[in-house]
């Protein structure tokens, strides 16, 4: 049985566990920050087939981009357990937090995220929330500064992982009104080395992982998340009704850092993203 989700004004409670989740909005005048609802699937054969199709009927190929991120926390997972990542993908730092809108998620394994590339907002959304004096000059600087400043703001890496994603911009004719715009991603994810611990270094791996998104140009569809991506999941034949998929982050976690992981369990985090363990984990 799933544990019961409770708002308590600052935190929402799952079960025995609580979750503090950040609903902290950016300070008006600050850098872009966006809404992000998505909902994760394995990619088969088949899935990858209707995808490209549906993209085909369009006339809108896909766009292949390849990125690496390097992901940070505190010793203790002040920030995963507040379901809150921060990562540095190239020169740019971004933060994602739990947006309002996941008090209401009503399907396992979908998220509402605020995400933020503003230093300012970064620097404080984590300061308050996590506690973690992380300064704007981490969110700001690149390279060694980079690093100088993570050691100030007592966060370290702790997974670097290399995405190669195929980007598909759909229209789904479903859930009416002229039909769903979705981004669906495709990715190949490469496991890569940042300071092992549990043991020896991780061996090189390859997870293949796909995302259905919600645009962000249709802002209405926020009340009715949940039934617009089952519905697109439908349209798309990607099977709804299977468990919630570790995303790219947590399956790193499971593999090669099992003490990160444990902490996100024990924190409750796991089973109210994914759902019970023995289906999400």
């Amino acid at each position: 049985m799933k544990p019961q989700l409770q708002w308590t004004g600052k935190r929402l409670v799952y079960g025995r566990a609580n979750v503090a989740r950040a609903y902290v909005a950016a300070p008006k005048g600050g850098g872009e920050e966006e809404l992000e609802i998505e909902r994760k699937f394995v990619i088969t054969p088949a899935v990858r087939a209707r995808v490209q199709a549906a993209a085909a009927a369009a006339g809108r190929p896909p766009a292949t981009v390849d990125f690496v991120d390097v992901y940070y926390d505190t010793p203790d997972v002040a920030l995963g357990r507040r379901d809150m990542w921060l990562r540095r993908r190239g020169a740019t730092v971004e933060l994602k937090w739990p947006h309002a809108a996941a008090g209401g998620r009503a399907w396992d394994g979908v998220d509402f995220y605020n995400e933020s590339t503003d230093a300012e907002t970064i620097a404080r959304v984590v300061r308050a929330v996590a506690k973690v004096p992380l300064a704007a000059a981490f969110a700001g600087a690149d390279g060694a500064a980079a690093a100088r400043a993570a050691a100030t703001a007592a966060v370290a890496p702790f997974a670097r992982l290399r995405t190669v994603r195929t980007r598909y911009a759909l229209r789904l004719p479903v859930a009416g009104g002229g039909g769903l715009a979705v981004r669906v991603d495709l990715d190949a994810v490469e496991f890569l080395t940042v300071a092992p611990a549990d043991g020896a270094a991780p061996p090189l791996g390859v997870y293949q992982i796909g995302e259905v998104e919600l645009a962000a140009s249709e802002p209405e569809r926020r009340r009715d998340a949940a039934a617009c991506l089952r519905a697109a999941f439908a349209y798309l034949g990607i099977d709804g009704a299977a468990p919630a998929v570790r995303g790219k982050v947590l399956e790193y976690l499971y593999r090669y850092r099992p003490r990160h992981y444990r902490a996100l369990e024990d924190a409750g985090l796991l089973a109210a993203k994914l759902g019970p363990p023995s289906r999400g984990t």
